[in-house]
């Protein structure tokens, strides 16, 4: 049954871990036909759902999490880590003991037909007070980000992720499974000096983790 399915989040949180909730709108709307998934993108982000559909699916996910690793749920992470109107999900945050976001990735951005952040500009902090916007520090707000780890990376580096991602393929560093990203949005295409300069102008950040051929 589902709670034996769902044993292994409980092994977690007896070995010392935190579960916590991490939410995609999209799958609330695929369906799963003739043996594959018939995924439905329009519903990419919260944004994508209406002001009334948000709350109470969010009270679902917080209360099915309480009740299988039997702590409570204090921190959320926004799926495709987009979380651009933060009015969505404010009130029923604080009515359900919601006080923690960390769905930033501070100095990236990324824009695609489904989803689009600018973390570019946020709080160059460890973590920061907010209140209306995740992105917005607020010295008395009510609750706090916690950015995910990026780090910043020279030109050079750019550079070989561009070459390793177009033109290598390394051995036992392939994805598992065969899902995919969204991918981004068509960029015109730029000659070598055009990439060079915007590398420069404007630096890279890379997400500090373990997966991936970075």
């Amino acid at each position: 049954d589902f709670l034996d399915r769902s044993s292994h989040l409980r092994a977690l949180v007896s070995q010392g871990h935190s579960i916590q909730l991490h939410f995609h709108p999209q799958w609330l709307y695929s369906e799963y036909k003739n043996g594959e998934w018939i995924m439905d993108l329009c519903h990419y982000k919260l944004d994508d759902m209406t002001g009334e559909e948000v709350p109470k699916v969010i009270e679902r996910g917080i209360s099915l999490l309480n009740s299988l690793t039997g702590n409570r749920v204090t921190t959320f992470r926004a799926g495709g880590y987009t979380l651009n109107d933060f009015q969505l999900v404010k009130n029923v945050f604080k009515q359900n003991g919601i006080t923690n976001d960390s769905s930033v990735l501070r100095g990236m951005k990324f824009q695609s037909s489904y989803q689009q952040y600018d973390y570019s500009n946020v709080p160059r902090l460890s973590h920061y007070s907010f209140e209306e916007n995740i992105c917005e520090l607020a010295e008395n707000g009510f609750f706090t980000e916690y950015p995910i780890t990026t780090m910043p990376i020279g030109v050079i580096s750019s550079l070989i992720d561009i070459f390793r991602y177009k033109y290598s393929h390394y051995k036992g560093n392939e994805k598992w499974g065969d899902g995919k990203s969204v991918a981004p949005q068509e960029k015109t295409s730029k000659s070598i000096i055009k990439s060079f300069m915007s590398l420069v102008a404007n630096p890279k950040f890379r997400v500090a983790s373990i997966d991936g051929i970075k």
